[in-house]
């Protein structure tokens, strides 16, 4: 419960981020966000991360899912990518390997 609620909250802060680009490939984490990331960039990332840089949530799901298994990703870990993302990947300056870049 504790897990679904802390993907939810997190869910609902990414609502604000501006978008640059709905359309954006997704990759991996943005390398300034590598060591935040490391726990979830092969598993939960793109539905709990990147996803929802882009507006994307038709993945809310599959994030919950993913946070509840058994992965090394865990709410804590996507939280901590999620912060990273979000501080990395907003404004004018921000690194070309963002998932809204």
């Amino acid at each position: 419960a504790v897990r679904a609620t802390l993907a939810l909250v997190m869910l609902a802060t990414v609502r604000g981020v501006v978008v640059k680009s709905a359309a954006a490939a997704l990759g991996g984490p943005p390398a300034v966000c590598a060591s935040d990331c490391k726990p979830c960039a092969d598993n939960c990332y793109e539905d709990c991360v990147a996803m929802k840089v882009n507006g994307d949530h038709t993945k809310d799901v599959e994030c919950m899912k993913c946070v509840e298994a058994d992965n090394g990703c865990m709410s804590s870990e996507v939280a901590g990518c999620h912060k990273c993302v979000i501080g990395a990947c907003q404004g004018s300056n921000m690194p070309s390997d963002c998932p809204n870049a």
